[in-house]
C-alpha cells in the first residue's frame, strides 16, 4: 500500500492529535493545574469580554423609625477585554521522504507519534513558560553583558538565564526602552538589515553561542556594547513580541508590569491590583511572607498555593525548618503534583521556569482561561498538510487560540524584589 498524501493527512489526525491533545492536559505542570483549576470559558473573535465588578454597592445602612431608607450605590461594573493570542508549532516533510515511506508504511507508522511527542513535548514547554512567567511581552531572558562585555557581534552571548534558550532557535535582540522598545538590526551590512539570529548552541546556564558570529557589527550596524543599552536589551523568540499569553506575573501584579490589564487601569480601580511586599533584592523573611499568606486569607481563599522559583522555594525551606515548619512527607496537589515543602499549610509549588525574584500566592478561584481552541491541526480547508508552492515539501501546522485571565486580582498577593540564588 503506498503511503500517499490522503494516508498523511489520516495518520497526522489520528495519531498525532490524540498524543497532543494528551500531552497537552497532561504535560508540563503549572499548564497542566491551570487547565485543571481555571474556569474555562469559551471565547469568539479575537477579544473575549466579560463584566467585572469593581466596587462594592453600598446601599443600605441602620435608619430611625420613619427615617429615609438609604440611597441606592449600586456596583461599579465595567466590560473588561482580553486579547486572544495564537501560538503555532509546525511539521514539515518534503515529497522524498514521503515516497520512500511508501515502501514501509509500518515503520513510518512507528516513528511518527516518537516524532509527534518531540514536537509537541518543545511546544507545551514554551506554552507553560507563558503561562507561569509571560506577562505577554514575549520576552524570555535579558542579556547582562551590554555595555561591558562583548557586544551581540561576538560569538558567545550571556543572559540572565538560558533556561528557555534552545539551539536552533530563531531570536530577535530589543533595546527595552520603557513604554517603546526597539528592534535592534544587528545583523546585515545597514540599520534595518535581517534582525533574526539562531541559536547555535547552550554553553552554560547563562551563555550560548549563535551562528551568526562571523557577522559582526559593523558602523552602521546597532552595537550592544554601546553603554546606552546597558540593562536595556531583551531577547524575544522570533516574532513573539506582544503576542503571547499575559502568565501569572500579568495577572498577580499591581500595575508594575502590566498598567492596563484586560483593558482596565490598575491605576484607577484597586480592585485590579494584586498587594506587593517589596524586599529590594535581599532574601525573603518569615514576616513578608507571613503578610503575603494573610492578605490572600483574609480575601477569602484561605491556604491555596503558593508559586516560586527552585531558588527561592529552598531559601523558604531552610527558612521553615529553622521556625520548625518544615513539613513533611509532600503535600498532595490537585492534578497529581506533590510539593515537599509548605507555608502554614499552603504547597509551596516551584517550577523551573518560574519568573525569578518573585513569590507569588494566587488566588487560583479567580483564574480563567477563555480559548477559541484547543490545540488543533489546521485542516479548515481538507488537508492537514499543505503543498509548498514551487517545492517537494509540505509542512502543517498545529494552532492553540487562548489566553489567561482573571475576574479579579486584589485577593492575591505577591513578594518582588527578593534574592533568588
Amino acid at each position: 500500500m503506498d503511503l500517499d498524501l490522503t494516508r498523511f493527512n489520516a495518520a497526522l489526525k489520528e495519531i498525532a492529535i490524540p498524543e497532543i491533545q494528551a500531552q497537552h492536559n497532561l504535560g508540563t505542570a503549572w499548564m497542566a493545574r491551570v487547565k485543571k483549576t481555571a474556569k474555562h470559558i469559551d471565547a469568539g473573535g479575537k477579544y473575549a469580554k466579560q463584566v467585572v465588578r469593581l466596587g462594592t454597592p453600598q446601599g443600605h445602612g441602620a435608619r430611625a423609625d420613619g427615617g429615609l431608607l438609604p440611597i441606592p450605590v449600586p456596583s461599579l461594573l465595567m466590560e473588561s477585554q482580553i486579547p486572544i493570542v495564537s501560538n503555532y508549532t509546525t511539521f514539515g516533510i518534503t515529497g522524498k521522504t514521503m515516497r520512500a515511506a511508501s515502501s514501509d508504511v509500518k515503520a513510518w507508522a512507528k516513528a511518527l507519534p516518537s516524532e509527534i511527542k518531540a514536537i509537541t513535548d518543545s511546544f507545551l514547554r514554551d506554552m507553560n513558560r507563558q503561562f507561569i512567567a509571560g506577562d505577554g511581552t514575549g520576552v524570555i531572558t535579558a542579556q547582562i553583558n551590554a555595555g561591558v562585555g562583548t557586544p551581540i557581534g561576538g560569538s558567545q552571548i550571556e543572559v540572565a538565564s538560558t533556561v528557555d534558550i534552545h539551539e536552533g532557535m530563531a531570536i530577535e535582540f530589543w533595546h527595552w526602552v520603557p513604554g517603546a522598545p526597539v528592534i535592534i538590526p544587528c545583523r546585515g551590512a545597514a540599520v534595518g538589515g535581517p534582525v533574526t539570529i539562531t541559536v547555535l548552541a547552550i554553553t552554560s546556564e547563562t551563555t550560548f553561542t549563535i551562528a551568526d558570529a562571523s557577522n559582526v557589527a559593523t558602523t552602521t550596524d546597532v552595537d550592544l556594547n554601546a553603554a546606552t543599552y546597558a540593562s536595556g536589551i531583551k531577547i524575544i523568540r522570533h516574532g513573539a513580541k506582544g503576542n503571547e499569553i499575559i502568565g501569572l506575573p500579568g495577572w498577580v501584579d499591581d500595575g508594575t508590569i502590566i498598567t492596563t490589564y484586560e483593558s482596565i487601569n490598575r491605576g484607577t480601580y484597586s480592585r485590579w491590583q494584586a498587594k506587593k511586599f517589596p524586599m529590594g533584592g535581599i532574601a525573603v523573611d518569615h514576616a513578608t511572607l507571613q503578610k503575603a499568606f494573610s492578605h490572600r486569607e483574609k480575601a477569602g481563599l484561605g491556604k491555596g498555593i503558593v508559586v516560586t522559583s527552585y531558588g527561592i522555594r529552598d531559601q523558604i525551606a531552610v527558612l521553615l525548618a529553622q521556625k520548625q515548619q518544615f513539613n513533611s512527607p509532600p503535600t498532595s496537589l490537585k492534578g497529581g503534583f506533590e510539593t515537599p515543602v509548605t507555608f502554614n499549610g499552603a504547597p509551596i509549588w516551584a517550577e523551573e521556569q518560574a519568573k525569578k525574584g518573585v513569590i507569588f500566592f494566587p488566588d487560583e478561584g479567580v483564574c480563567q482561561i477563555h480559548r477559541q481552541s484547543d490545540v488543533h491541526w489546521a485542516d479548515e480547508d481538507g488537508s492537514v498538510l499543505k503543498w509548498v508552492s514551487l517545492y517537494d515539501k509540505y509542512f502543517a501546522f498545529l494552532y492553540y487560540d487562548a489566553q489567561m485571565g482573571a475576574s479579579r486580582c486584589n485577593s492575591s498577593s505577591y513578594i518582588d524584589g527578593v534574592l533568588d540564588l
